[in-house]
């Protein structure tokens, strides 16, 4: 069964392993980078874990009317079983609990599993970052919320 808990430093370390190993390397950040994010005013970080086992998490960027997705993965082996469902709908929780609009996100343009599960949670893209990526321009999508 799947809990989603708030981040605790004992999962920093499966996390950056989950983000390493299921994200692209454009994407990607470095160890340091990862770490850091952790401590960084107005972020807030879910776990989606199974068991004891981190098996996803979500990163937020609380905004002032918004709430900015910058950091979500799930674990290749535990893709397309409802894990990032749970964490959007925590994120979802989160963003309307303190009372904001929108949920944002970028995702690389080339990604189209993402691309169709945003769409499919009710995102539209809003606009395009060219080259963003080292590969690939970014999507900005956008989530209206009922508040």
């Amino acid at each position: 069964m799947i809990e989603i808990v708030e981040n605790k430093p004992e999962f920093y370390k499966e996390l950056f392993l989950i983000e390493n190993t299921t994200l692209s390397f454009a994407d990607k950040m470095s160890k340091e980078s990862f770490m850091a994010e952790f401590s960084q005013n107005y972020r807030t970080y879910f776990v989606a874990k199974e068991g004891n086992i981190p098996v996803g998490y979500i990163g937020l960027f609380d905004c002032v009317d918004s709430v900015e997705i910058i950091s979500f993965a799930v674990k290749k082996e535990c893709q397309n079983k409802g894990v990032g469902t749970k964490l959007l709908q925590k994120a979802t929780q989160f963003a309307v609990l303190n009372k904001k609009k929108t949920l944002l996100l970028e995702v690389n343009s080339t990604n189209q599993n993402a691309i169709k599960f945003y769409t499919n949670n009710g995102f539209r893209v809003i606009s395009t970052r060219k080259n963003y990526y080292k590969d690939a321009d970014a999507l900005v999508m956008q989530r209206i919320l009922q508040i």
